[in-house]
């Protein structure tokens, strides 16, 4: 029996056929509401130093320094179920939208290069390799918020957008007479009334 299926097998292989099987388990599904309106593609230098010290801190080891580079897609929204307001001055409309906020940031594992800058003889290179790795998502998390300056006047557009959409279907008046200006909460200078 087991000749046979090792021949079946064989068979299979020589003659290129081949079965592949993938299973996906939902284990949870949420719906949102978000307004996604920004995506940052960026070619990231991460670097992380080690340092050490022996002889009950007397005497510093020489640091090891490595680095990983990698693509990162930052993809950032605002949350629609947050606090929202608007106020009319006139016919300019100011919008005090949420914060600006960020999924985590997708790593393209496939394309991650590490390197050893620096090293030592009295450290181990391979430990501090592994702390980048398990480092990685923080470290592009603390990126993303870094990066919220580059995409906040395409964010600013897109909000703008959304809410002279939203105004023209449930005003009155025409929206189109109106100006939109979109305030986050990091430039706000004075909170506005509550509505």
């Amino acid at each position: 029996e087991a000749a046979r299926e090792l021949v079946e097998l064989a068979r299979t292989f020589n003659s290129g056929s081949a079965q592949v099987e993938f299973a996906s388990y939902a284990t949870k599904i949420t719906g949102g509401n978000r307004l996604q309106f920004a995506e940052l593609e960026q070619m990231e230098l991460f670097e992380r130093t080690d340092q050490a010290v022996t002889l009950w801190g007397q005497l510093p080891l020489p640091d090891v320094v490595v680095e990983a580079r990698a693509p990162v897609n930052y993809t950032y929204y605002l949350d629609l179920e947050k606090e929202w307001q608007m106020t009319l001055e006139g016919n300019e409309v100011t919008v005090y939208a949420p914060p600006i906020e960020f999924n985590t940031p997708a790593i393209d594992a496939s394309r991650i290069t590490y390197s050893v800058r620096a090293d030592s003889l009295l450290r181990d290179e391979d430990d501090a390799l592994v702390k980048m790795k398990e480092g990685l998502t923080s470290m592009s998390k603390m990126r993303a918020a870094e990066h919220v300056v580059l995409i906040r006047e395409v964010g600013r557009l897109k909000t703008e957008e959304f809410v002279e959409g939203w105004l023209m279907e449930h005003l009155e008046r025409p929206a189109n007479d109106l100006r939109l200006r979109v305030v986050f909460p990091d430039e706000r200078t004075a909170q506005p009334a509550a509505p």
